[in-house]
């Protein structure tokens, strides 16, 4: 009993689950020495085990006003934190281009990039890159709808 109590402690004072939900907001892309921003939307899942899943889309600029999106899928990981202990970026995902099929099922089809980060003050930081690229993404829960907006106000390449 007393386990699990503490395993409740534990989940409700961590913050183990903030990272559940829709989110979307500006990605900064560095590549070279060009930077620009797409948009980001994803719905993420967490679970006791600390696996995470979920789906996402990202908006991206085109000449005239134009746009495009790409859907992906994400996995990842919440790392349990040891009371006490500080980890500054508990939360790993990796997003992967992805075709979505009927009844929600999501098949992975291109390369993928890894991400670290935490919820802060109700924001979602993420960062990631490679050698040749670095990506900073700032999000807020909302849903498809503020995303969609937030995608139509991109300025337009070019």
């Amino acid at each position: 009993m007393l386990a699990i109590i503490a395993a409740v402690a534990y989940y409700a004072l961590s913050g183990f689950f903030n990272a559940n939900g829709a989110w979307y907001g500006p990605m900064h892309v560095k590549r070279g020495g060009a930077t620009f921003q797409v948009e980001a939307y994803m719905n993420i899942s967490t679970s006791f085990t600390g696996s995470i899943s979920g789906n996402g889309t990202f908006c991206l600029p085109l000449p005239f006003n134009n746009s495009t999106s790409a859907d992906y899928a994400i996995t990842g990981n919440r790392a349990f934190v040891l009371p006490g202990r500080d980890n500054p970026q508990p939360v790993t995902m990796t997003a992967e281009e992805a075709v979505q099929l009927a009844f929600g099922v999501t098949i992975p089809i291109g390369p993928n990039h890894t991400m670290h980060g935490n919820v802060v003050n109700d924001t979602l930081k993420l960062t990631g890159g490679d050698k040749d690229t670095s990506t900073a993404l700032d999000m807020k829960h909302g849903s498809k709808a503020d995303f969609t907006s937030a995608c139509k106000s991109l300025s337009p390449l070019g």
